[in-house]
């Protein structure tokens, strides 16, 4: 039998963030990566099994990773929007008041990709003209992904030009459960099957 566990982390401190005269503010991230995998014969040289699961957990700001413009820290068309804390906090208190909703911050979150994934397999020598094997695959799966910038002028990502909420971002998922099977047999010398 063969077995390992692996583990993999990186954040902004693990980032550089000077080059030449240049300095770099990296905004923060993780990445969280782990697994095992285990694998073997059941029966000496006919029967074999292999299993993995891994999981990875990630963090991330949005692109651009702008803040709002206040009197203390104005636009200054790098890193800081021109649309203004006051005006974004003005516009988030309407929508509480008015409608109940609460948009989310517009600066200072992280978006969220994570994913689960799981692969067994049994490989079955039947003769030495027959093999079978059979695998199961899981992946359980998401993602926060931006506003759609398709018929936006200035885009509605983060940009020097706006802020989106939170709330304005939304979560894909991929999931899949999938079963293969496979038959591969000889049945003579120029007669192969799968």
């Amino acid at each position: 039998m063969s077995a390992s566990v692996y583990g993999f982390y990186r954040d902004q401190n693990y980032v550089g963030t000077h080059i030449g005269n240049v300095d770099n503010t990296i905004a923060n991230f993780n990445l969280k990566n782990f697994g095992f995998r285990v694998g073997g014969p059941i029966i000496k040289d006919k029967l074999f099994f292999f299993i993995n699961a891994e999981r990875e957990l990630r963090t991330d700001p949005p692109t651009g990773n702008y803040s709002a413009a206040t009197q203390a820290n104005p636009a200054n068309g790098q890193s800081v929007s021109q649309a203004s804390a006051s005006d974004l906090n003005t516009l988030s208190s309407f929508l509480m008041s008015k409608y109940n909703y609460n948009p989310g911050p517009y600066q200072g979150y992280s978006l969220a990709s994570n994913s689960d994934k799981f692969t067994a397999k049994i490989d079955w020598n039947i003769s030495q003209n027959h093999r079978f094997n059979i695998k199961y695959n899981y992946l359980k799966s998401y993602r926060d992904v931006p506003p759609s910038g398709s018929g936006s002028i200035s885009n509605r990502s983060q940009t020097v030009f706006g802020l989106p909420f939170y709330g304005s971002y939304y979560r894909i998922n991929n999931n899949i459960n999938s079963f293969i099977a496979e038959l591969n047999s000889t049945f003579g010398p120029s007669l192969p099957t799968t």
